[in-house]
């Protein structure tokens, strides 16, 4: 109990003593936000513009290596919807609910050794 205590201490007097610190830098906050200067203008039409600037959420906060390989364990995997589309998505929080994407049907061999896509009209590799 004492240890716990102890601990405890130590970690309230840390938190207070990293509260109260000041830094050398500060930066203000405005309240708006920051846009660069590469995106589209938002003039609200519906025509496409080809170029400017596509930003991807990293939802792991750390350090984005660019890496879009589907065989590389290190990759994240948040971020392959949007460069490959899959066959069929195995949706596992629906009782495995199957929907089509790039295939629209699929059909096992009859030594379930093999399986046939049907890909859906208008796919190009």
């Amino acid at each position: 109990m004492r240890a716990a205590n102890a601990v405890a201490a130590v970690l309230a007097t840390g938190l207070l003593v990293a509260a109260c610190s000041s830094t050398k830098h500060r930066t203000q906050n405005t309240g708006q936000a920051s846009t660069p200067s590469t995106q589209g203008s938002s003039s609200g039409s519906s025509s496409h513009k080809a170029g400017g600037a596509l930003t991807i959420v990293n939802v792991q906060g750390q350090t984005w290596s660019c890496q879009f390989n589907p065989f590389n364990p290190a990759n994240y995997q948040e971020s392959l919807g949007f460069v490959y589309e899959p066959l069929v998505y195995v949706n596992l929080l629906q009782n495995q609910a199957e929907t089509p994407m790039l295939a629209t049907s699929y059909k096992w061999g009859p030594d379930k050794k093999s399986i046939t896509f049907t890909i859906r009209s208008g796919v190009k590799w």
